[in-house]
């Protein structure tokens, strides 16, 4: 007998998942535990325990509608293989999924597979998000047509599925990166529904002017972003519970409904940047524009200082030990995070991106090599953006208390030096603490080199055709 094999990838929920949707075939669930994929650059123990939490949760949440989730661990092409000997194949739903390039790749060995044996293979779009040839301008409407579709109900799903006799489960035992991150976010969709709660109840009303500092977008920001990344909540019906909340305030508190719109146009936001990746693939490793190739440095030693948290600039140590901490940091501070790393470290992009990805636990890859290009001034398409962090941390955290927070041996340091240690004075060395570390640049003269250089190549009249060819594809606009 011929089976319909539901393949759970990064839509790790049952409320709003289209591959549910009731079909014909006997349907068997599963989901694969790949080993080599979290030996992969920026894949990390952290994104793995958040999904593992997710895995759990998921199949508590099959089995109260008498569904039965099969997990298997290995080589995912082998394991239909195998199911196919076994069981037989004649369709598989799963997620379109924009991951890394190596998903990419074992995606295209098994569509060689299921071609080959005649397997229909449906891949459900995530939201907005278009697979192949598609006109840029229309994106934006296709969004909103897509978002603003009903959710997807559990009456609406199949009714059961077969439990399946299966080796015991591996689950991976190396990591790219496996930094300990003591407060991580706990995965589940049960958890990702009281953070949406709490957010449009009361966390959410001054989100649109608490996001940029740390000390505020702990609790103003949603957290949501990690839920999204693996589809323990679907965005559908985030903006659709945002949306009504925010009918609800109409005429009795205009903040919170600014606040509300603010976090709608991330959503848009989020799917925009994730068709940057689905259009082109090749931009997790090269360059939007070419002449940027080869302009940067791989200095492993700044690299290591900077993603330790060991730069001597306070405020960016600091945000990096939060972020090696917690698994996430709010938006701003990650723009500057990246604008150091490019333009005070000079730093190749190429080179710091998958350290970086590998501490978010929300790491997004259409997101987040699209994020670091454009922090690192090599879309062409982008103002450069220089975050100067001493300004950042006088605006952020007047009264330095983030950075004593997260590096407490700076607790006794002056205010002043704390915001901008290379005006030290030699009078001013009796107050810092032994293991003191001057920064390991001078930020303002680094800064202006930067911005000399990447202006000196936008001056250029092939760099003005190739960016108006970027903009093209991957520009956003709304008509």
């Amino acid at each position: 007998m011929l089976n319909h094999i539901i393949w759970f990838k990064k839509n790790l929920r049952v409320l709003d998942n289209a591959t549910l949707l009731n079909s014909d075939y006997p349907k068997i669930l599963i989901y694969i535990v790949e080993p080599q994929l979290w030996v992969q650059k920026d894949m990390s123990l952290r994104q793995w325990e958040f999904t593992l939490e997710s895995l759990k949760d998921l199949q508590n949440q099959l089995s109260s509608i008498n569904l039965h989730l099969n997990i298997f661990s290995g080589d995912a092409l082998e394991i239909f293989k195998d199911i196919h000997n076994k069981y037989g194949i004649k369709k598989v739903s799963s997620e379109q999924e924009t991951g890394i390039k190596w998903t990419y790749q074992r995606d295209k060995k098994i569509k060689q597979f299921f071609t080959s044996e005649k397997i229909t293979w449906q891949e459900v779009p995530h939201i907005g998000v278009i697979r192949g040839r598609h006109n840029r301008n229309y994106w934006a409407k296709n969004f909103q047509k897509e978002i603003n579709k009903p959710v997807l109900k559990i009456q609406d799903y199949f009714k059961n599925s077969k439990i399946l006799e299966i080796p015991k489960v591996q689950h991976p035992q190396q990591f790219y990166d496996a930094t300990p991150c003591p407060q991580r976010q706990q995965g589940g969709t049960n958890n990702a529904k009281e953070l949406l709660k709490t957010f449009l109840d009361f966390r959410g009303e001054n989100y649109q002017v608490e996001m940029s500092s740390p000390i505020s977008a702990e609790q103003s920001c949603s957290r949501l972003s990690t839920h999204f990344t693996y589809g323990t909540l679907s965005t559908r019906e985030a903006f659709h519970k945002a949306s009504s909340r925010q009918k609800e305030l109409q005429g009795t508190n205009k903040i919170f409904i600014r606040s509300i719109n603010s976090f709608l146009s991330r959503l848009h936001w989020r799917s925009h940047f994730m068709q940057k990746l689905e259009d082109e693939p090749s931009i997790e490793d090269e360059n939007f524009i070419p002449i940027y190739d080869n302009l940067r440095d791989s200095d492993e030693v700044k690299l290591s200082a900077w993603i330790e948290g060991c730069t001597g600039v306070p405020f960016i140590d600091a945000c990096m030990t939060y972020l090696r901490n917690y698994g996430w940091i709010n938006f701003r501070m990650r723009a500057m995070l990246a604008s150091f790393a490019a333009y005070n470290l000079w730093l190749d992009w190429r080179f710091y991106a998958p350290r970086l990805a590998a501490l978010f636990t929300d790491f997004e890859p259409g997101i987040h090599y699209s994020q670091v290009q454009m922090q690192s001034g090599t879309t062409g398409i982008n103002a450069i953006r220089v975050y100067n962090p001493y300004k950042q941390s006088e605006e952020q955290d007047p009264q330095g208390l983030f950075i004593r927070k997260n590096i407490p041996k700076l607790k006794e340091i002056p205010l002043n030096l704390l915001h901008n240690p290379e005006n030290i004075t030699p009078f001013e060395e009796h107050l810092l603490p032994q293991d003191w570390k001057r920064p390991i640049v001078d930020v303002n003269q680094t800064s202006k080199q930067a911005k000399d250089r990447i202006f000196s190549l936008r001056k250029m009249t092939n760099h003005k055709i190739l960016a108006k060819s970027v903009y093209i594809k991957h520009g956003s606009r709304k008509t």
